[in-house]
């Protein structure tokens, strides 16, 4: 899906340069020419997903099937029929254009802002917006392998202006991580929690308002069968399942809902684990406040020596520009969506076909984006500085 290979040099200085929306109309002008419309997109999509092998009878596990109007795939041998897309990304789309435009965007190492791709595909920019986050939480999903260097999530918060489910009512979006602040910054953000005293009252006694915590996602009874079963070691979906009359299908959502909260790792093999208790290519920075305009302007002069903070020249970078100029500001529940954005287009050559990985990743409904929420602690990937 890629139109030209580029060196990472090239690919990283033209997302960050004046030369972005130009590379922005070429790539939407290739992808009009090779896919003008729904059916064009259905049929690649098929072809890939043959390829991969997920076009397979689950009965007689036969590859002689065919795919028939109506997205159902039938088996020649068996004659059993079933949903091409059930279980994957594109279960239940009805535009699929703009679906495969936001991988292709992706494939190429680039990114755009929500209103533009729905500009561009004729899609609602809040259609757009969940689109784009459905595919980036898979680049959250799928690790990326080498070295990283881990931030907390507080560091940033200077990025937060966007209001999200987390936001506590009254509040700025700034304010939302008010659990995780210091004592000193109590006090600048209790003008949006305390209600105005009425007029002539005297107040008697001031009081610290209460600290709010981040909404937590409760787990399922579901989900703590499967940690409780995978408590015993590595297990494959049939291992897990056992002689239990739990409904596969639940299995299967639960388990991608544990793999995004962090309590489920999937290994080759088809088995999943409980993650390790400690993560090596993690090294845990000791900075303050992370301060986008500062950092901006440091990372401008490369002679300079930045400690750990110049390791991840290239992904802050890249985050910046995503962050700041084109969403223009993210929520703290997002956060690390945009951060793997980031490394994802400094590693694109490193990670192979974001299309495969998508069709292996699975159905990703309202649910499982609503429920998510950024860790604690954002990977940036290191690499050699390009920028």
């Amino acid at each position: 899906m890629k139109v030209a290979e580029r060196s990472p040099k090239e690919r990283l200085e033209e997302f960050t340069s004046s030369f972005y929306c130009q590379q922005r109309s070429k790539l939407l002008k290739e992808f009009n020419s090779k896919f003008p419309d729904e059916s064009s997109c259905w049929t690649f999509i098929y072809s890939e997903m043959r390829i991969a092998g997920h076009l397979r009878c689950s009965r007689c596990h036969s590859e002689e099937t065919e795919v028939q109007a109506g997205r159902k795939l039938v088996c020649n041998s068996c004659r059993k029929t079933r949903q091409v897309t059930a279980g994957t990304l594109f279960q239940g789309v009805k535009k699929v254009r703009a679906w495969l435009f936001a991988i292709w965007i992706i494939e190429n190492s680039f990114y755009v802002s929500s209103k533009w791709l729905g500009e561009a595909i004729g899609v609602a920019q809040s259609s757009a917006l969940q689109i784009i986050k459905t595919t980036l939480l898979i680049l959250e999903k799928d690790k990326f392998e080498g070295s990283a260097i881990a931030l907390e999530t507080l560091r940033f918060r200077l990025f937060f202006c966007k209001r999200s489910i987390l936001t506590p009512a009254l509040k700025k979006p700034v304010d939302e991580a008010l659990d995780c602040e210091s004592p000193d910054n109590e006090s600048n953000s209790s003008k949006y929690t305390k209600e105005k005293p009425p007029k002539g009252h005297k107040e008697e006694s001031r009081q610290v308002p209460k600290k709010d915590t981040a909404i937590q996602r409760k787990k399922s009874t579901i989900e703590d069968y499967i940690l409780g079963k995978l408590a015993n070691g590595p297990m494959t979906l049939d291992e897990i399942l056992g002689k239990s009359k739990q409904n596969s299908k639940e299995i299967l959502v639960a388990i991608t809902d544990l793999e995004f909260d962090g309590l489920l790792e999937s290994l080759q093999g088809g088995k999943f684990k409980l993650p390790d208790a400690k993560d090596s290519r993690l090294t845990k920075t000791e900075d303050q406040n992370f301060n986008p305009i500062e950092f901006s302007r440091q990372n401008n002069q490369s002679e300079q020596d930045f400690n750990s903070l110049e390791d991840i020249h290239d992904a802050a970078k890249i985050f910046m520009r995503i962050t700041m100029d084109l969403a223009k500001g993210v929520s703290r529940k997002y956060l690390s969506l945009f951060v793997s954005c980031a490394n994802e287009i400094v590693l694109a050559s490193k990670r192979g076909s974001f299309l495969e990985r998508c069709l292996s990743a699975g159905y990703i409904g309202y649910k499982t984006l609503r429920n998510y929420v950024s860790p604690n602690l954002l990977e940036f990937a290191i690499s050699s500085k390009c920028l």
